[in-house]
Protein backbone atom coordinates (compact mmCIF):
# COMPACT_ATOMS: atom_id res chain seq x y z
CA UNK A 1 0.00 0.00 0.00
CA UNK A 2 1.33 3.46 -0.87
CA UNK A 3 1.72 5.57 2.26
CA UNK A 4 0.28 9.05 2.51
CA UNK A 5 2.96 11.12 4.20
CA UNK A 6 2.33 14.56 5.69
CA UNK A 7 5.30 16.46 7.06
CA UNK A 8 6.39 19.94 8.03
CA UNK A 9 9.01 22.25 6.65
CA UNK A 10 8.82 21.05 3.06
CA UNK A 11 10.72 17.85 3.90
CA UNK A 12 8.10 15.71 2.25
CA UNK A 13 5.44 16.61 -0.26
CA UNK A 14 1.95 16.01 1.08
CA UNK A 15 -0.73 14.38 -1.02
CA UNK A 16 -4.12 15.96 -1.51
CA UNK A 17 -6.44 15.84 1.50
CA UNK A 18 -8.98 13.65 -0.28
CA UNK A 19 -6.36 11.00 -1.14
CA UNK A 20 -5.03 11.01 2.41
CA UNK A 21 -8.59 10.51 3.64
CA UNK A 22 -9.16 7.48 1.42
CA UNK A 23 -5.86 5.85 2.25
CA UNK A 24 -6.26 6.37 5.97
CA UNK A 25 -9.74 4.92 5.88
CA UNK A 26 -8.18 1.68 4.63
CA UNK A 27 -5.83 1.30 7.58
CA UNK A 28 -6.25 1.07 11.34
CA UNK A 29 -2.61 1.96 12.01
CA UNK A 30 -1.05 5.42 12.08
CA UNK A 31 2.70 5.98 12.10
CA UNK A 32 4.69 9.07 12.97
CA UNK A 33 8.26 10.23 12.44
CA UNK A 34 10.42 12.80 14.19
CA UNK A 35 11.74 14.29 10.96
CA UNK A 36 14.49 16.33 12.62
CA UNK A 37 15.86 13.30 14.47
CA UNK A 38 15.62 11.22 11.30
CA UNK A 39 17.51 13.90 9.38
CA UNK A 40 20.18 13.98 12.10
CA UNK A 41 20.52 10.20 11.66
CA UNK A 42 21.48 10.58 7.99
CA UNK A 43 25.11 9.49 7.35
CA UNK A 44 25.90 12.83 5.71
CA UNK A 45 24.21 15.03 8.30
CA UNK A 46 27.38 15.80 10.29
CA UNK A 47 29.33 16.87 7.23
CA UNK A 48 26.43 19.06 6.07
CA UNK A 49 26.16 20.60 9.54
CA UNK A 50 29.88 21.34 9.61
CA UNK A 51 29.84 22.83 6.12
CA UNK A 52 26.90 25.08 6.97
CA UNK A 53 28.55 26.19 10.20
CA UNK A 54 31.78 27.11 8.42
CA UNK A 55 29.90 28.95 5.68
CA UNK A 56 27.81 30.87 8.22
CA UNK A 57 30.81 31.89 10.32
CA UNK A 58 32.65 33.13 7.23
CA UNK A 59 29.63 35.16 6.16
CA UNK A 60 29.23 36.68 9.63
CA UNK A 61 32.93 37.57 9.89
CA UNK A 62 32.85 39.28 6.50
CA UNK A 63 29.61 41.07 7.40
CA UNK A 64 30.98 42.46 10.66
CA UNK A 65 34.10 43.76 8.96
CA UNK A 66 32.10 45.49 6.22
CA UNK A 67 29.55 46.94 8.67
CA UNK A 68 32.18 49.07 10.40
CA UNK A 69 32.06 51.44 7.43
CA UNK A 70 28.29 51.33 6.81
CA UNK A 71 25.29 53.37 7.85
CA UNK A 72 22.57 51.63 9.94
CA UNK A 73 20.39 51.27 6.84
CA UNK A 74 23.23 49.69 4.86
CA UNK A 75 23.98 47.37 7.77
CA UNK A 76 20.40 46.15 7.90
CA UNK A 77 20.42 45.54 4.16
CA UNK A 78 23.64 43.56 4.44
CA UNK A 79 22.23 41.47 7.29
CA UNK A 80 19.21 40.63 5.17
CA UNK A 81 21.39 39.55 2.26
CA UNK A 82 23.61 37.41 4.53
CA UNK A 83 20.54 35.72 6.04
CA UNK A 84 19.28 34.94 2.56
CA UNK A 85 22.65 33.54 1.53
CA UNK A 86 22.81 31.27 4.59
CA UNK A 87 19.24 30.09 3.99
CA UNK A 88 20.08 29.29 0.38
CA UNK A 89 23.22 27.41 1.38
CA UNK A 90 21.28 25.38 3.92
CA UNK A 91 18.72 24.39 1.29
CA UNK A 92 21.54 23.27 -1.02
CA UNK A 93 23.28 21.21 1.68
CA UNK A 94 20.22 19.63 3.31
CA UNK A 95 17.91 19.29 0.31
CA UNK A 96 19.32 15.91 -0.87
CA UNK A 97 19.26 14.62 2.72
CA UNK A 98 15.62 15.63 3.13
CA UNK A 99 14.78 13.67 -0.01
CA UNK A 100 16.55 10.60 1.34
CA UNK A 101 14.54 10.82 4.56
CA UNK A 102 11.34 10.99 2.52
CA UNK A 103 12.27 7.88 0.56
CA UNK A 104 13.12 6.05 3.79
CA UNK A 105 9.77 7.01 5.36
CA UNK A 106 7.93 5.63 2.34
CA UNK A 107 9.90 2.39 2.53
CA UNK A 108 9.23 1.87 6.23
CA UNK A 109 5.55 2.71 5.81
CA UNK A 110 5.24 0.18 3.00
CA UNK A 111 6.95 -2.51 5.08
CA UNK A 112 4.65 -1.85 8.02
CA UNK A 113 1.59 -1.61 5.74
CA UNK A 114 0.68 1.79 7.13
CA UNK A 115 -1.81 3.96 5.29
CA UNK A 116 -0.76 7.23 6.93
CA UNK A 117 2.47 8.60 8.41
CA UNK A 118 2.42 11.94 10.18
CA UNK A 119 5.05 14.34 11.45
CA UNK A 120 5.65 13.53 15.12
CA UNK A 121 4.31 16.85 16.40
CA UNK A 122 0.97 16.31 14.68
CA UNK A 123 0.30 13.37 17.01
CA UNK A 124 -0.35 14.26 20.63
CA UNK A 125 -1.11 10.72 21.76
CA UNK A 126 -0.90 7.22 20.28
CA UNK A 127 0.37 6.07 16.90
CA UNK A 128 3.53 4.13 16.07
CA UNK A 129 6.98 5.72 16.27
CA UNK A 130 8.83 4.88 13.05
CA UNK A 131 11.80 7.20 13.57
CA UNK A 132 14.37 4.55 14.51
CA UNK A 133 13.29 2.36 11.59
CA UNK A 134 13.72 5.29 9.20
CA UNK A 135 17.23 5.96 10.56
CA UNK A 136 18.13 2.28 10.08
CA UNK A 137 17.07 2.48 6.45
CA UNK A 138 19.14 5.64 5.95
CA UNK A 139 22.21 3.92 7.39
CA UNK A 140 21.77 0.57 5.69
CA UNK A 141 23.52 1.42 2.43
CA UNK A 142 24.20 3.99 -0.28
CA UNK A 143 21.44 6.57 -0.51
CA UNK A 144 19.74 7.48 -3.79
CA UNK A 145 20.98 11.06 -3.41
CA UNK A 146 24.64 10.52 -2.66
CA UNK A 147 24.60 9.54 1.03
CA UNK A 148 27.42 7.47 2.45
CA UNK A 149 27.24 3.80 3.32
CA UNK A 150 26.71 2.30 6.79
CA UNK A 151 28.21 4.16 9.74
CA UNK A 152 29.39 2.88 13.12
CA UNK A 153 11.01 16.27 18.76
CA UNK A 154 6.51 23.40 18.32
CA UNK A 155 3.33 24.54 19.07
CA UNK A 156 4.94 27.97 19.06
CA UNK A 157 4.92 30.24 22.09
CA UNK A 158 6.74 32.99 20.18
CA UNK A 159 9.55 33.21 17.66
CA UNK A 160 10.62 29.60 17.82
CA UNK A 161 13.32 27.55 16.18
CA UNK A 162 11.57 24.16 16.28
CA UNK A 163 9.05 23.21 13.67
CA UNK A 164 5.54 24.25 14.72
CA UNK A 165 2.83 21.69 15.12
CA UNK A 166 1.64 20.48 11.77
CA UNK A 167 -1.95 21.23 10.86
CA UNK A 168 -3.02 18.00 9.23
CA UNK A 169 -6.01 16.90 7.20
CA UNK A 170 -7.84 14.59 9.58
CA UNK A 171 -7.45 11.05 8.34
CA UNK A 172 -9.54 9.43 11.01
CA UNK A 173 -13.15 9.71 9.89
CA UNK A 174 -15.25 7.54 7.61
CA UNK A 175 -14.22 3.89 7.55
CA UNK A 176 -11.39 4.15 10.05
CA UNK A 177 -12.13 2.08 13.14
CA UNK A 178 -9.79 3.94 15.46
CA UNK A 179 -11.41 5.97 18.23
CA UNK A 180 -9.65 9.25 17.70
CA UNK A 181 -9.69 12.70 19.21
CA UNK A 182 -8.59 16.02 17.78
CA UNK A 183 -7.21 19.14 19.45
CA UNK A 184 -7.41 22.66 18.05
CA UNK A 185 -3.93 23.81 19.09
CA UNK A 186 -4.61 27.42 18.12
CA UNK A 187 -7.43 27.52 20.65
CA UNK A 188 -5.13 25.94 23.22
CA UNK A 189 -2.53 28.66 22.62
CA UNK A 190 -5.13 31.42 22.79
CA UNK A 191 -7.13 30.17 25.77
CA UNK A 192 -5.06 28.00 28.11
CA UNK A 193 -3.61 29.73 31.15
CA UNK A 194 -0.30 27.90 30.79
CA UNK A 195 0.24 28.99 27.18
CA UNK A 196 -0.67 32.60 27.97
CA UNK A 197 1.73 32.65 30.92
CA UNK A 198 4.57 31.39 28.74
CA UNK A 199 3.78 33.96 26.06
CA UNK A 200 3.81 36.74 28.67
CA UNK A 201 7.21 35.59 29.95
CA UNK A 202 8.63 35.82 26.44
CA UNK A 203 6.96 39.18 25.76
CA UNK A 204 8.26 40.67 29.04
CA UNK A 205 11.78 39.45 28.33
CA UNK A 206 11.67 40.96 24.85
CA UNK A 207 10.56 44.33 26.22
CA UNK A 208 13.29 44.24 28.85
CA UNK A 209 16.03 43.50 26.31
CA UNK A 210 14.80 46.07 23.80
CA UNK A 211 14.60 48.74 26.51
CA UNK A 212 18.22 48.05 27.37
CA UNK A 213 19.20 48.35 23.73
CA UNK A 214 17.34 51.64 23.32
CA UNK A 215 19.17 53.11 26.31
CA UNK A 216 22.56 52.76 24.60
CA UNK A 217 21.61 53.92 21.11
CA UNK A 218 23.85 56.78 20.06
CA UNK A 219 26.48 55.74 22.60
CA UNK A 220 27.88 52.75 20.69
CA UNK A 221 28.93 52.12 17.10
CA UNK A 222 26.51 50.79 14.47
CA UNK A 223 28.48 47.53 14.35
CA UNK A 224 28.17 47.02 18.12
CA UNK A 225 24.49 47.94 17.98
CA UNK A 226 23.91 45.29 15.30
CA UNK A 227 25.89 42.75 17.29
CA UNK A 228 23.74 43.42 20.35
CA UNK A 229 20.57 43.05 18.28
CA UNK A 230 21.84 39.67 17.10
CA UNK A 231 22.55 38.58 20.69
CA UNK A 232 19.06 39.67 21.74
CA UNK A 233 17.57 37.66 18.90
CA UNK A 234 19.57 34.60 19.98
CA UNK A 235 18.52 35.09 23.60
CA UNK A 236 14.83 35.31 22.69
CA UNK A 237 15.08 32.32 20.37
CA UNK A 238 16.68 30.23 23.10
CA UNK A 239 14.01 31.25 25.60
CA UNK A 240 11.26 30.53 23.09
CA UNK A 241 12.80 27.13 22.38
CA UNK A 242 12.86 26.28 26.08
CA UNK A 243 9.29 27.47 26.72
CA UNK A 244 8.02 25.63 23.65
CA UNK A 245 9.63 22.40 24.81
CA UNK A 246 8.09 22.72 28.25
CA UNK A 247 4.66 23.53 26.88
CA UNK A 248 4.75 20.68 24.37
CA UNK A 249 5.65 18.24 27.15
CA UNK A 250 2.72 19.44 29.25
CA UNK A 251 0.38 19.32 26.26
CA UNK A 252 1.30 15.73 25.47
CA UNK A 253 0.90 14.72 29.10
CA UNK A 254 -2.57 16.25 29.19
CA UNK A 255 -3.50 14.64 25.85
CA UNK A 256 -2.46 11.27 27.24
CA UNK A 257 -4.66 11.85 30.30
CA UNK A 258 -7.66 12.78 28.15
CA UNK A 259 -7.12 9.76 25.89
CA UNK A 260 -7.12 7.39 28.86
CA UNK A 261 -10.21 9.01 30.36
CA UNK A 262 -12.17 8.89 27.10
CA UNK A 263 -10.85 5.57 25.77
CA UNK A 264 -9.22 7.12 22.69
CA UNK A 265 -6.54 5.36 20.67
CA UNK A 266 -5.13 8.47 19.06
CA UNK A 267 -5.20 12.25 19.45
CA UNK A 268 -3.99 14.46 16.63
CA UNK A 269 -3.76 18.15 15.85
CA UNK A 270 -6.91 19.54 14.30
CA UNK A 271 -6.91 21.40 11.03
CA UNK A 272 -9.41 24.17 10.44
CA UNK A 273 -11.42 21.96 8.09
CA UNK A 274 -10.82 18.70 9.90
CA UNK A 275 -13.36 16.40 11.41
CA UNK A 276 -12.73 13.70 13.97
CA UNK A 277 -14.37 11.23 16.25
CA UNK A 278 -14.19 13.59 19.20
CA UNK A 279 -12.99 17.15 19.73
CA UNK A 280 -11.17 17.18 23.08
CA UNK A 281 -9.83 20.73 22.84
CA UNK A 282 -11.82 22.09 25.78
CA UNK A 283 -10.76 19.20 28.01
CA UNK A 284 -7.11 19.90 27.18
CA UNK A 285 -7.54 23.62 27.86
CA UNK A 286 -9.19 22.91 31.20
CA UNK A 287 -6.37 20.61 32.28
CA UNK A 288 -3.67 23.10 31.24
CA UNK A 289 -4.83 25.68 33.80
Amino acid sequence: MTAAVLAAGGILAARGASEDFVLAAQSQSIGWVDMQRALAGHPKYSSAEQALGEYTQAQIADMRERMTHMTPAQSRDLQTRVNQAVFSERAKLYGPLDKDVGVAVQEVAAERRLGTVLQWNAVLYGGMDLTDDVIKVLRSGPSPHGGAGPVGSPIGIGRTRPTPLVLIACALAGGCRLRAGVVDTQRVLNESVTALQYQKQLYDRQNQLMAGLSSVQGQISPAELSARRARISDDLSAMSYDLTGRFNAQLRQVASQVARQDGLSLIVVKRNTAVGDQDVTQQVIDLLK
